[in-house]
């Protein structure tokens, strides 16, 4: 399910500039290919553990 997401969400990137991503860290290694492309559509929103 989780590259089903990945893929649909990227496709969505590539297609539509109205289109932006805010994930947690730990889905964002999957989009790294994504963020690379669209640097100014693509946010992660995860927190620090001390």
């Amino acid at each position: 399910m989780r590259d089903t997401f990945t893929n649909t969400a990227t496709a969505l990137l590539d297609d539509d500039p109205r289109t932006a991503i805010v994930l947690a860290d730990i889905s964002a290694s999957a989009f790294a290919p994504a963020a690379r492309r669209h640097p100014d559509r693509y946010s992660t929103s995860g927190s620090v553990n001390n």
